[in-house]
């Protein structure tokens, strides 16, 4: 009995679903009316900006004749009297050094392959796998040639393999092997001018980098040029580094300043110190920002606005110039077209949409509003009227004639 009660009612589910795909394929090929079906959709505010950043940059100059390398990546945070270069006598010096540095790396995974505590800690089901991904590494970069990575891959192959070796409890002499490297090392040593270590007698943030621009791009350096002299400025700047050189820099200050040149009607009603997205992209990179002052007109089409930056990352050390995307507000509601918003008999707002077998009429809040579309709250300033607002997956008219609410179709 209960098996045929359960049919009936899945049976008389499927006749309602049936129908109603039936209905709305009618209504698609029998009536006069265009419409869209709306859903929850996220919008940027936002107006594109081409702009220079300015920064308080201290650049260290090692001369011509100097082997130089940099041991920080750009963008990260030096102490004073940390150490974030070595330079060297010759270029043989620089290539022994480097040797000496991978056997110390291999060294220390020898020491470490040994240590039993370790052991206990290894994830063995993952241990073959990661032998696998090491060894494709390495031969996708020897055929592709990357001679950087390929000492490392290597190294870190023979890492997971001495590993291995001990878990399958394989007789690994650690003992000689950490010998033999220890005593080529010194030998290396013996034969070479060692590197001399750079001290920074600043604190910031390192850049292995100069562009030539340090000193006229200082923070101090922006002042309130106008719109055509900052555009002139603009054509002289480029990230293009410097290599005639050997410099590195510190940035000294976590605050940058970008200077672009954006729209006037988009920027011209912003307060001064409300913050904003700005996405750079030369780089790709999204990051916060100030607003700190705005150079217009309102006869002109485009003024300077400049922005306040707190966030230093390695893209953003090395980067001079760049188009950037100013996003003011992000915001979450129904996008519809402006030629679907009608004004009914009671002076209120709203869109007719297909209810069924009947149209109709709903109110909307408009948030923001472009020459195309309307932006409107996802949710009613009064939730007891919910009803009569449109809700997600509304099919709006965007054309018709003779609309009015109830109106059967």
């Amino acid at each position: 009995m209960k098996s045929l009660i359960l049919r009936i009612l899945i049976i008389f589910l499927v006749v309602i679903v049936l129908i109603s795909i039936v209905f709305q394929i009618y209504l698609k090929f029998t009536n006069d009316y265009e419409t869209y079906i709306i859903n929850i959709s996220k919008i940027e505010r936002k107006c594109d900006a081409n702009g220079i950043i300015f920064k308080d940059e201290v650049v260290l100059d090692f001369g011509n004749e100097t082997i130089i390398k940099n041991l920080h990546k750009d963008g990260t945070r030096v102490g004073k009297d940390s150490k974030i270069a070595q330079t060297y006598k010759t270029k043989e010096d620089a290539l022994k050094y480097e040797q000496i540095s991978i056997l110390e790396d291999e060294l220390e995974d020898l020491e470490k392959s040994r240590d039993d505590k370790l052991m206990k800690n290894l994830d063995f089901v993952g241990l073959d796998r990661q032998i696998s991904t090491a060894y494709d590494r390495l031969l996708e970069d020897i055929n592709e040639r990357k001679i950087s990575n390929i000492n490392e891959d290597k190294r870190k192959l023979m890492s997971y393999l001495n590993t291995k070796d001990v878990i399958v409890n394989k007789k690994t002499d650690f003992e000689k092997s950490i010998s033999q490297i220890s005593n080529e090392i010194k030998n290396i040593e013996k034969t070479m001018n060692m590197p001399k270590k750079i001290i920074s007698k600043h604190s910031g943030y390192f850049v292995g980098s100069t562009d030539g621009f340090e000193e006229i791009c200082s923070i101090d350096s922006v002042d309130d040029s106008n719109l055509e002299e900052f555009r002139e400025f603009s054509k002289k700047i480029s990230n293009k580094k410097q290599t005639d050189q050997k410099k590195v820099k510190i940035i000294t200050s976590p605050k940058i300043l970008f200077k672009a040149i954006v729209p006037t009607k988009k920027i011209v009603n912003k307060n001064i110190n409300r913050k904003f997205r700005i996405k750079f992209k030369e780089t790709g990179q999204e990051v916060e920002g100030y607003l700190q002052d705005l150079i217009l007109k309102y006869d002109q089409k485009y003024g300077i606005a400049i922005f306040e930056i707190y966030d230093m990352t390695e893209k953003l050390a090395s980067l001079r110039k760049s188009d950037a995307e100013i996003i003011f507000e992000e915001l979450y509601g129904f996008k519809i077209p402006k030629e679907a918003v009608k004004v009914n008999e009671k002076n209120e707002t709203g869109v007719y949409v297909l209810d069924l077998a009947k149209m109709k009429f709903k109110n909307i809040d408009i948030v923001f509003e472009d020459e195309h579309f309307v932006i409107c709250s996802k949710d009613p300033k009064d939730i007891s009227l919910s009803s009569k607002y449109i809700k997600n997956f509304d099919r709006v008219i965007l054309k018709g004639k003779n609309l009015y609410d109830n109106k059967r179709i």
